[in-house]
């Protein structure tokens, strides 16, 4: 990747959004700037003598609306950063803007409720008070729902306010709800609901769902819900279960598009699953260290990765061969926001400078570089299939056996292949075997006999379940996923 720009702000940045051409950086300096994601260049800068809140930068058409310390929501004007107005809610959440108005939840003294504001004037249209906290609010058409802290689900009218229905519940946290097809779906702790979108009447419940976090709502594949919980497929009409694309895992879901499932699995791993057959099409362990948090962006070929713990940032192609290649030290654990041919990275979390922000672009296509790399070797390398097997010691029997194809040449040096190895290790109770792996005669005496060895052995298995392994070639790295790619 090559850096083409980079701006330093007035202090330390806080909340950013990246929205089709323009950055968005809210500041320690009560400044909330706007870039050109192409050039970096400064647009302009908004003095708003308070600090913009974590999640408080939201682009709504020719407007971004930034949520401040002291209570205020500001709406600005893309292209000039003129203040359009302002508006006194006391937010204490994200908020939904919709039919030009936008609806935030609000405390007013000791009184929690919801708040809708005319988004052209920002003059207050009506309010709804509750006893409880509101949770995050959804629309559809002419519709307003939300779920309160006194185990309540409401519908309202966009217009004036007025209660439409009201339902009872047995919870009191709950995520932002989702509708389809005439039902409100939204979970409270972790459980599912389906209400009518007419009457709120229940439709039907599942349970253990899985925990879906307040600002997120239910994620609608079709005719189904997708669930973090074994990533179960739920029929929208129903809600009876159809297939469980992983079963005994929870998984929070990040995205969906064409056909593909993308997940956060535990141990900071990034995973692709096809949403037909539940095949994992790939999966990248992204930040090692402990809490496992990290973050990741995609285009249409790449994804960009950051381990802020590790203090890594890294990209890599999903398709053919999985070429992995590292941001510079400076932007080591930055997060990621893809941008049509950018790659924005803002201040990695342990930086010591967090002013900065750079642009990335490609100055050569990483793929078909790995491609030109290994064509010659893969094209005429015949593959040894060995197997393998995962053993669960926990519950005693084998939980997944089939095969890799190792390609006929010495994993450390790429000579011919004269010897092979196998692999075992095992990591918390779970027992990897690996059969077949290549060496050179040369190579294995270097690495495998003697009180002295003077090879570090080219494989090793770092985890088990999944199974992981480290490679010291990557030429016979990029090989190896190559021949295994359609396994």
């Amino acid at each position: 990747m090559e850096k083409v720009w980079e701006f330093e702000a007035g202090g330390n940045i806080g909340p950013r959004m990246v929205a089709d051409d323009m950055v968005f950086i809210g500041c320690e300096d009560k400044r909330l700037y706007a870039l050109d994601v192409t050039s970096g260049q400064l647009k302009w800068k908004s003095e708003l003598g308070t600090k913009v809140l974590a999640f408080g930068i939201v682009r709504v058409n020719n407007t971004v609306y930034a949520f401040c310390e002291n209570g205020v929501l500001f709406a600005i004007d893309t292209q000039t950063g003129k203040i359009r107005w302002q508006f006194v809610p006391s937010i204490l959440s994200p908020f939904v803007v919709a039919n030009e108005t936008a609806f935030i939840v609000s405390r007013i003294k000791k009184e929690v409720g919801l708040c809708a504001v005319d988004t052209r004037t920002g003059s207050e249209r009506w309010r709804f008070t509750t006893k409880e906290a509101v949770f995050c609010p959804a629309v559809h058409d002419d519709t307003v729902f939300f779920a309160t802290g006194d185990k309540r689900i409401y519908a309202l009218d966009v217009n004036n306010g007025e209660t439409r229905w009201e339902s009872i519940s047995k919870h009191q946290d709950f995520s932002r709800p989702a509708i389809a097809k005439g039902r409100v779906l939204i979970t409270g702790d972790n459980t599912l609901y389906a209400l009518d979108a007419s009457t709120g009447a229940m439709i039907w419940e599942v349970k253990d769902a899985g925990p879906i976090a307040g600002t997120d709502g239910p994620t609608i594949v079709g005719d189904h819900i997708l669930l973090p919980n074994n990533l179960a497929l739920v029929d929208l009409e129903t809600g009876a279960e159809k297939t469980r694309l992983a079963p005994g895992t929870s998984q929070s879901i990040d995205r969906v598009e064409e056909g593909i499932v993308y997940t956060g699995c535990t141990g900071g791993t990034v995973c692709a699953r096809d949403l037909t057959t539940g095949e994992l099409k790939w999966y990248a362990i992204v930040e090692t260290k402990p809490p496992g948090y990290y973050g990741w962006d995609k285009s249409e070929e790449f994804v960009f990765a950051a381990a802020p713990y590790s203090q890594m940032s890294f990209g890599f192609t999903t398709s053919r061969v999985t070429k992995r290649w590292y941001f510079p030290e400076e932007v080591g654990g930055a997060i990621p926001w893809v941008a049509g041919e950018m790659v924005v990275m803002f201040p990695p979390t342990l930086a010591s400078n967090k002013r900065k922000v750079r642009g990335y672009t490609s100055s050569k296509d990483p793929a078909q570089q790995a491609l030109l790399e290994i064509r010659d070797k893969i094209s005429d390398s015949p593959e040894h299939a060995a197997p393998v097997a995962l053993a669960a010691f926990r519950k005693g029997f084998l939980t997944d056996t089939g095969q890799f194809a190792w390609p006929e040449y010495c994993c450390l040096c790429l000579d011919p292949a004269e010897k092979r190895v196998n692999l075992k290790e095992t990591i918390d109770k779970f027992r990897l075997l690996v059969d077949g792996v290549p060496y050179c005669a040369n190579c294995y005496s270097n690495t495998m006999k003697g009180l002295r060895k003077k090879e570090k052995p080219g494989v090793k298995i770092i985890s088990t379940n999944p199974p992981v392994f480290v490679f010291r070639n990557e030429r016979y790295w990029a090989m190896f996923m190559e021949a295994n790619r359609a396994r």
